[in-house]
């Protein structure tokens, strides 16, 4: 039975050599002495963690993907759809906010809970818009209703060429809930 070895390691186009019964290692091996040369793509030769050699096969370690320098320091070399878009988000934010708490009332136990589900929905439905390259930050402040006066502010330090916000207030008879939507660019 004849094994199929890497002769040598690269993610593009590798030389593979079926070889016959041998008694010299493979990298003393000369080319000439192999049965036959074939070529193969692979996209992992080695796992990072483990010194074993990767086959071509779906069993292996998967290989950490690594992304290239691409030079572009701003969203506007993305394309038209790719900088922080505040009206888009301010939609998502008031139709969220209708949505979960239009006759909701006001419960100690359960405010926690309800402001990291609302945190956690904004956070799907503003990726979903296609934001890769921003960082999002959101914030929700809900609180007890009963006649005081409240005030949440923001200070941020940023590039105000490429990064933005949205916010949106919702309240009814017995609470009020304020969320904001922080999109920071990074390269």
């Amino acid at each position: 039975m004849t094994q199929l070895s890497l002769a040598q390691q690269c993610s593009a186009e590798v030389e593979c050599r079926m070889r016959s019964p041998c008694s010299l290692p493979l990298d003393t091996q000369p080319l000439d002495s192999c049965d036959s040369v074939q070529t193969h793509s692979i996209y992992s030769a080695t796992s990072p963690f483990m010194d074993e050699q990767v086959s071509n096969s779906y069993n292996g370690p998967m290989k950490e993907i690594i992304y290239e320098n691409t030079y572009i320091t701003g969203p506007a070399g993305y394309g038209e759809g790719a900088k922080f878009q505040r009206g888009k988000v301010q939609d998502i934010l008031r139709a969220a906010l209708k949505e979960r708490m239009e006759k909701q009332q006001y419960d100690p136990v359960k405010a926690a809970q309800i402001s990291k589900h609302i945190a956690e929905d904004l956070r799907e439905k503003v990726k979903a818009l296609g934001y890769e390259r921003y960082k999002l930050v959101i914030q929700v402040t809900l609180g007890q209703k009963k006649g005081q006066a409240m005030r949440i502010v923001s200070r941020c330090l940023w590039d105000t060429n490429t990064d933005n916000f949205a916010s949106e207030y919702y309240e009814n008879d017995s609470l009020y809930c304020v969320c904001q939507v922080f999109g920071l660019y990074y390269e």
